[in-house]
């Protein structure tokens, strides 16, 4: 299922658009964003599409939380 999730933020962050993904469980949460991690290390080529110009504030607050 995650495999559709991956494709379609591909497809939309490559639009240049936002992508707020929403789970059916608060528990669910954690793991979708941990297997889409995943899915990222192993292709490599798709990781800039999640880089931007304000990464490093991002990446500060989720080390802080």
């Amino acid at each position: 299922m995650n495999e559709i999730v991956y494709s379609n933020l591909k497809r939309m962050l490559r639009m240049g658009k936002q992508v707020i993904i929403f789970v059916h469980k608060r528990g669910e949460t954690y793991s979708t964003a941990d297997e889409i991690i995943e899915m990222l290390k192993e292709k490599p080529n798709d990781k800039m599409l999640f880089e931007c110009d304000d990464s490093w504030k991002s990446k500060k607050e989720v080390d802080r939380s």
